[in-house]
């Protein structure tokens, strides 16, 4: 009975140093921009991408799926949220998709006229969609305000273009294969 106690608290212990070993906080993020790429910024929040964590989770063309860790940065509520991020990405809807659909479908247009219905193909559908888990709630110094919330999971959202959410799957797709999926936007930072 006592060694079932002494494991227990040694399981405990063990799992407890691993949970803050994970655990961000605003100094880690802020100090070490190779490790957490800060993709969009407003003076309300940030979206940084973990981009060690970006991994590839089906590579079946025209569908690529990507995965990483994102951490929202909540200024107002000194809260950093970490998401476990999913995108899935058409490459046909792609910046080198839609100029092979564009051209095939209007091939003699002028410029102006094929970067007017490239942008209106983009903003109709930019090829993109996420889902996204919550895994931990921190304050500012790192410490677990929540572990596993759930109810916050998305699944397959759309992404619009030129959205914080559209800058960070961008930025995972530009870090993974070496060129962005689609142009990037105005605002993306990465």
């Amino acid at each position: 009975n006592k060694m079932i106690k002494k494991i227990i608290v040694a399981l405990f212990v063990f799992l407890s140093m691993q949970m803050t070993a994970f655990a961000v906080s605003l100094n880690e993020l802020d100090n070490n921009p190779q490790k957490y790429v800060k993709v969009f910024e407003t003076r309300s929040y940030a979206l940084a991408v973990d981009a060690a964590s970006i991994n590839v989770v089906r590579e079946t063309p025209p569908y690529y799926t990507l995965q990483s860790n994102e951490y929202l940065v909540d200024y107002a509520s000194a809260t950093i949220v970490q998401y476990q991020l999913t995108v899935t990405y058409d490459y046909q809807r792609s910046t080198q998709g839609l100029i092979k659909l564009i051209n095939a479908q209007t091939p003699k247009i002028t410029r102006e006229i094929f970067w007017e219905r490239y942008a209106e193909e983009g903003v109709a559908n930019c090829g993109m969609t996420y889902s996204s888990n919550i895994l931990y709630v921190y304050d500012f110094n790192g410490r677990v305000k929540h572990d596993h919330p759930s109810y916050v999971e998305k699944y397959n959202q759309r992404i619009w273009a030129g959205s914080d959410i559209f800058d960070v799957s961008n930025y995972m797709f530009k870090k993974q294969y070496g060129d962005y999926f689609l142009r990037p936007s105005t605002t993306a930072k990465a």
